[in-house]
């Protein structure tokens, strides 16, 4: 998972500042679900998606295609207005 961070140029530290529902976060959550046997609970602390049940109701949402809305925005990504 770390070497993806670095990829992108990001630290573990910068997983704290983006906010719960980062796709980028979801992402790393989701691949770390379906590869390890982590524990919703760990895999909330280590990507800081929240409390587990956070975690859980996002990743869920993730895992099922459900993308996270963005305010002032489309399905499509088009400014709506």
């Amino acid at each position: 998972m770390f070497e993806k961070l670095e990829r992108r140029g990001w630290r573990e530290t910068d997983l704290a500042r983006r906010r719960k529902s980062d796709p980028c976060k979801l992402e790393r959550a989701a691949r770390l679900r379906r590869e390890t046997p982590l524990s919703l609970k760990e895999i909330a602390a280590r990507v800081h998606l929240g409390t587990s049940k956070t975690a859980n109701a996002k990743l869920h949402g993730y895992m099922c295609g459900a993308a996270p809305s963005v305010r002032g925005t489309s399905a499509f990504g088009h400014l709506s207005g």
